[in-house]
């Protein structure tokens, strides 16, 4: 797992910092460390847009995002 600190930067950064991270690590999982609302929220919608699922849990410095890549598509309506 691949960790990122973008906690104290100003809006917009911390996006192009987990952009990077995301192009030097294809494939693997983020930890991204946000400390506002705002970016934790803008940090989902682009992983999320990018083809990850973005987990996230609170805790005392902000919140920790996890994005893991979605590597299969699950067939939801049983047709085969």
């Amino acid at each position: 797992m691949i960790e990122v600190d973008v906690k104290g930067y100003s809006r917009g950064i911390p996006t192009i910092k987990v952009q990077k991270a995301m192009e030097l690590h294809t494939g693997e999982t983020l930890l991204v460390m946000v400390d506002t609302g705002w970016a934790k929220d803008d940090i989902t919608r682009f992983g999320e847009n990018s083809g990850y699922a973005v987990k996230c849990d609170r805790n005392a410095s902000g919140y920790s995002l996890e994005l893991k890549p979605i590597t299969c598509v699950t067939n939801l309506w049983g047709n085969k």
